[in-house]
Formats: structure tokens, sequence, C-alpha cells
């Protein structure tokens, strides 16, 4: 539940979200709230002229007028809303923050860089400092997603140290479950990595890991 709320959800939004919707509608079909009143089937005529004018100008290779760019503007904003709304549109982390100590044989390992990697391609990087320290924040990602039939999630990322002969698996992590099960920007984990100490890997039995995890 808490995951659930923490991926950027609103309550606030999503009724500013319907608010503006109802809104959008409204404008869209009746035309500004300053206009005079006019039928409902000359106004839907006008837009539809006013898209139709917009096409065939892009078309032609002219600039669409004013009237077309702005519906299609309210058209985007109407098909946003329901995403929105019905949670089709949703903001994820491919991991959590990490932080943590890079050293080998007790030693600190200052000026390292350590990565982390979604299936192999590289998210977010960072020095170690002279203490072996390091931090790493990825940035979420919003995505979309249509809620038919059965959803599964996956997440798989490791941290990696970079080395002129190659990288380095540190640690692998994962999470599996619903579409909402992914991380959060409060899911914090703090490794305590060495590597001349190597652990079992519980992902992949025949390779290693240099990392286990401390309490904050």
């Amino acid at each position: 539940m808490n995951t659930f709320l923490e991926n950027k959800w609103s309550y606030a939004g999503m009724l500013l979200g319907a608010c503006a919707l109802i809104l959008s509608i409204f404008h869209f079909t009746a035309g500004p709230f300053t206009s005079p009143a006019q039928s409902l089937e000359r106004a839907v005529a006008e837009k539809v002229s006013a898209v139709k004018s917009g096409i065939i100008a892009v078309l032609k290779g002219q600039k669409p007028p004013a009237t077309a760019i702005l519906l299609f503007r309210y058209a985007v904003l109407i098909i946003a809303s329901p995403l929105l709304l019905s949670g089709c549109l949703h903001h994820q982390y491919t991991s959590p923050q990490i932080e943590g100590t890079l050293s080998h044989a007790g030693k600190p390992l200052a000026g390292a860089t350590v990565s982390v990697t979604d299936f192999g391609k590289k998210i977010v990087s960072s020095q170690t400092d002279a203490n072996g320290h390091f931090a790493l924040h990825p940035e979420g990602n919003w995505q979309v997603f249509i809620p038919i039939g059965p959803q599964d999630l996956y997440l798989h990322w490791t941290l990696v140290l970079d080395q002129p002969e190659g990288e380095l698996s540190l640690y692998d992590g994962y999470r599996a479950g619903g579409v909402f099960d992914g991380y959060s920007k409060s899911d914090n984990l703090v490794l305590a990595c060495d590597t001349a100490k190597p652990v079992d890997n519980p992902l992949e039995p025949e390779a290693k890991n240099y990392c286990l995890p401390v309490s904050p």
C-alpha cells in the first residue's frame, strides 16, 4: 500500500485531473465560456471543421490555424486525463536509492566509478570519495500500461564497478510482482562492498557478489 501511494499518486492531482477533463470536454463541445449560447450541433460542427482545416494545412505543409492547434491540445488533455485517473499512467524507479562503501581487503577505494545497470543499460553512475563512499540516486520514469488481463512486473538491476579491463558485477537486485510493485523514491539500500571478499549470489549461483546489505 505504501509503495502504491509513493508512486506519485496524488488525490489532489486526480481531482484536478477530473476537473480539467470536465472543463475540457465542455470547452471542446460548447466553446469558450465567454462565447454566446449556441446549439450543441453547431458547436461540434465548428470544432470538427477547425480540425479538418488544421489537418489539410499540415498536409499542404502550411501552418495550421491557431484554433486547430488549441483543439489538438485539448484533445491531448482529454486523452491523457482518463489515463491518469484510471491509473494507466504511473511513476516508478528501476532500482532503489543506493549508497554504501567500496573497499578492497578493507582499504577504501577512492575515485572508483560505480554504476547501476538495468539489463546491461547504465542508469546512473557515481564516483567514490576518499573514504570509498558512493551514492546512486536513479531518476524515475513514467510508465503507461493497459489494464487488460494479468499484469506482471519484473525489475532486475546490477551494481557494477567500472574497470579498465571491464565491468565487475558487485551486487544483483530484483523485484517482481504486479504493475504497481516497482521501486519508489523512498526505497533505500545501504551496501558494504569489498572486492576481495566475494559472497554467494542468490540470483546467479555461478557468479559472485561483493556487497552485503547493512542497516541504514
